[in-house]
């Protein structure tokens, strides 16, 4: 777009004799650009956007709008809408309606996201995952801390209670202490063998101390 100085210069050498071809050389514009600045500047280089299109929805939209409204803060289905419309005239498509509908339908807030947090050094979580398949297959022990989220990862042949007992030793070396409580989801290995019971619905081991604990199911 030309600025307000470069149209007038443009319009003073035109009338001055200047020729499309010159000016256009002399501005470092095309002739196209000369001329249609020459022709009208701004008011013929802006597009001028098409006007819109009338639908045979329009007519209805203060009907529905208005529908959707008294019925707040009940929603009234689309193709209600769509079945009343019709009877008082409307001739375009029921998707169309719905569309309209859909627009003007508030998506429902989200439900606010609860972050279970524990107390520094009261629980870890921990369980196995797997990775490769066949013969490249590995166990994964995962280890984190409840608090702090900070996480232990060991992959390991097997996944036989020594070798479980050894990644939590191990895990609980390199987090510099041990936990009051773990807690299992998806692991199918028997933390130890021994007593074990049920305490709040859950499944509960205790050894030297350390609370062992299975999550409950969701529901």
């Amino acid at each position: 777009m030309l600025k307000a100085e470069e149209q007038m210069e443009l319009a003073v050498l035109k009338k001055h004799g200047a020729s499309i071809r010159g000016l256009s050389r002399s501005t470092g514009r095309s002739r196209n650009t000369v001329r249609r600045y020459l022709r009208g500047g701004d008011a013929v280089a802006k597009r001028k956007p098409a006007p819109k299109r009338a639908e045979k929805l329009d007519p209805f939209k203060a009907y529905i709008v208005g529908r959707m409204k008294a019925a707040l803060p009940d929603r009234i289905p689309a193709t209600v809408l769509f079945r009343e419309i019709k009877e008082r005239g409307y001739e375009g498509g029921e998707t169309r309606a719905k569309l309209f509908v859909r627009g003007l339908t508030p998506l429902p807030a989200a439900a606010p996201a609860v972050r279970f947090e524990t107390t520094p050094g009261h629980q870890m979580q921990a369980d196995w995952a797997t990775v490769g398949r066949g013969a490249d297959k590995l166990s994964l022990f995962i280890a984190t801390l409840g608090w702090s989220r900070q996480a232990y990862v060991e992959f390991c042949d097997d996944e036989r209670v020594e070798t479980l007992i050894g990644c939590h030793e191990t895990a609980f070396l390199t987090f510099g202490g041990v936990p009051v409580v773990v807690l299992y989801d998806n692991l199918w290995t028997p933390p130890m063998q021994g007593d074990s019971s049920a305490v709040g619905g859950t499944e509960c081991v205790n050894l030297s101390g350390l609370l062992l604990e299975r999550s409950r199911p969701w529901p």
